[in-house]
C-alpha cells in the first residue's frame, strides 16, 4: 500500500535544503510518496508573478528538492488548490471578481467565464516546476458555494442542483491536468451528499478520492463513504490520517496520542473485512501547518518529527524497537529540529500549567479575592527565577534562536513565537502580577483587595 507524506508550506515553510533533508528520514520507515502543499512558496512567473512569497523558492531550490526526492525513490505530488481554500490566489485584487462571495477570498466562483483560464495557468505553472510529476492533488475541499448570483443561477438551472456545479467544474479541472498528461486527486468532502450519478460522473473523469479523518474515532459517514468508492476498483481510494494540524489551531506541540489513535483507527478500519474485497490503495499523513491561509499556524514539523515517525511505523507494521531507532536517527541528524522540538514540548506543558491555573483563578468569585491557598499556588508556580513566567522567557528566547537561524525555516518565526510563547509570557505575567499583589496585601493585613480582573482567555484578554 503507498504511504503518502503531505508537507504544508503555507505557514512556517521550511527551507528547502530541511525539507530535502528530512525525506530521508521518512523514506526510512516506509514512505512511498511526498504530498506536496506549496500554495504560495512557489515561483510563480508573469501575471501570477504576485501570487509568490517574497523569498519564496526559486526554480532551482524547487528542482533540488525534487531531485533528493528522486535519488530515495520517492515520488512527489503537487498539491495545488483548485476551488476551496484558494486564499492565496483570491485575496489579491487582480483576482477579486473571481471570488464567490466578493467579501470571502476563501472560494473560487467555478461559473466565473475567467476562472478555468486562471486555474489552467496556474496548472501550467506548476507542471513546468514539476516536469517529471504524473499526478495532482487538486483540492477541492471545504468550498462554500451558492452566494454568487452565476452559481446561484447555475444551480437552479440545473438538474443536480450545488453537486452538478462541483462536477463540472471538477471535470473541466481535470480535462486542464489531463491536457498535460497528469491524473488528478481530490479530497472527498464536497462528493459525500452527491447523488450516485454525480458521483459517477466524477469517477469516470479518472479522479481518485482522498477520504479524510483526523478523529481518533473515525465519523461513520466518513469510513461509508470510503468503503462505498472501495466497491469500485476504478476508484479505490486513498484515505487520510494527520500527524500534526489535525487537533486545535491554537495548538503548539503534538497531541501524540490523539494522532496515533487516529493511525490506529483507520488502520483497522481498512485492514478489516469491510475493504478486503478491493483494498484502499493509500493512506496520506497530513500536517497541516495552517487550517487555511489566514488561520493561526499550529504545530511545526520539526517538532512533529518523532510522531511522524512513529506513524509512518504503524503503517509499516515497525515494532518498538524499529520506530525508536528510526526517531534516534533523526535526532542525531537534525540536532536544530530535535532542540526545538524539546523545547518546544518544554513550553507547551508550561502553557498547560498556566491554563489549569488560569482556570482556578476564573471560578472563583468576581466579588472576593481568591482564597489564599490559591493565592499562594498560583506566586509558588508563576513568580520568581525557577517559576513558570520565568520559563517561559528563558525558553522562548532560546527557541526563538533556533528558530530564527535561517537554518529550519523561510518565514513566519515571530508570528509562532508571539502566537505560542509571548501571548502566553503576557498571561503568566498579568496572574503573577495579580496574585503577588494580592499576597502582599494579605500579608500585611490591610484587606483592601477585594475585586480582582479575572485573566486567563486564549488571547490574553480578560
Amino acid at each position: 500500500m503507498q504511504v503518502w507524506v503531505h508537507i504544508d508550506l503555507k505557514g512556517l515553510p521550511v527551507t528547502p535544503e530541511y525539507l530535502s533533508a528530512r525525506l530521508g528520514d521518512v523514506r526510512s520507515v516506509g514512505t512511498t510518496h511526498i504530498l506536496l502543499e506549496w500554495e504560495d512558496m512557489l515561483p510563480y512567473s508573469g501575471d501570477l508573478a504576485m501570487l509568490a512569497r517574497p523569498n519564496a523558492f526559486t526554480a532551482a531550490e524547487v528542482a533540488s528538492v525534487l531531485s533528493a526526492a528522486e535519488e530515495l525513490g520517492l515520488v512527489v505530488v503537487p498539491l495545488l488548490q483548485t476551488l476551496g481554500h484558494l486564499e492565496f490566489v483570491l485575496k489579491h485584487e487582480r483576482f477579486a471578481a473571481l471570488r464567490e462571495d466578493p467579501d470571502d477570498y476563501g472560494t473560487l466562483c467555478p461559473c466565473s467565464d475567467e476562472a478555468s483560464s486562471v486555474i489552467e495557468a496556474l496548472l501550467a505553472q506548476v507542471f513546468a516546476l514539476h516536469p517529471q510529476c504524473e499526478q495532482i492533488h487538486l483540492g477541492c475541499d471545504e468550498p462554500t458555494l451558492g452566494s454568487d448570483a452565476r452559481t446561484a443561477a447555475a444551480i437552479s438551472a440545473g438538474a443536480d442542483g450545488l453537486s452538478g456545479v462541483l462536477v463540472s467544474h471538477v471535470e473541466r479541472t481535470v480535462r486542464h491536468a489531463s491536457a498535460f498528461g497528469r491524473s488528478c486527486l481530490i479530497w472527498h468532502d464536497a462528493a459525500m451528499e452527491m447523488s450516485q450519478g454525480c458521483l459517477s460522473r466524477l469517477v469516470a473523469t479518472g479522479v481518485r478520492f482522498v477520504v479524510w479523518d483526523y478523529r481518533p474515532q473515525l465519523n461513520d459517514a466518513s469510513v461509508h463513504f470510503a468503503r462505498h468508492l472501495s466497491l469500485d476498483t476504478a476508484a479505490s481510494p486513498l484515505v487520510a490520517t494527520a500527524y500534526k494540524g489535525g487537533d486545535s489551531a491554537e495548538a503548539m506541540a503534538v497531541d501524540a496520542a490523539a494522532r496515533m489513535a487516529n493511525q490506529k483507527a483507520w488502520s483497522e478500519c481498512i485492514r478489516g473485512d469491510a475493504f478486503t474485497r478491493t483494498p484502499v490503495s493509500g493512506v496520506v499523513l497530513t500536517g497541516w501547518s495552517r487550517f487555511g491561509h489566514t488561520m493561526p499556524l499550529t504545530e511545526m514539523l520539526p517538532a512533529a518529527m518523532p510522531t511522524l515517525l512513529r506513524a509512518l511505523g504503524c503503517w509499516g507494521d515497525l515494532d518498538e524497537s524499529k520506530t525508536v531507532e528510526a526517531i534516534e536517527r533523526w535526532r542525531r541528524a537534525d540536532r536544530t529540529g530535535a532542540a526545538v522540538h524539546d523545547e518546544v514540548v518544554a513550553i507547551a506543558k508550561l502553557r498547560e500549567q498556566l491554563s489549569d491555573l488560569e482556570t482556578q483563578w476564573r471560578q472563583q468569585s468576581s466579588r472576593l479575592p481568591p482564597p489564599p491557598r490559591l493565592v499562594k499556588r498560583v506566586v509558588s508556580a508563576l513568580a520568581g527565577p525557577e517559576g513558570a513566567v520565568a520559563a517561559l522567557r528563558a525558553r522562548g528566547k532560546r527557541l526563538a534562536e533556533l528558530m530564527g537561524d535561517g537554518t529550519l525555516f523561510r518565514h513566519d518565526v515571530d508570528e509562532w513565537i508571539e502566537a505560542k510563547v509571548a501571548v502566553a509570557t503576557v498571561r503568566a505575567t498579568r496572574l503573577m502580577d495579580q496574585a503577588v499583589g494580592l499576597r502582599e496585601g494579605l500579608s500585611g493585613g490591610s484587606g483592601s483587595v477585594c475585586v480582582l480582573e479575572r485573566v486567563g482567555d486564549a488571547d490574553g484578554g480578560t
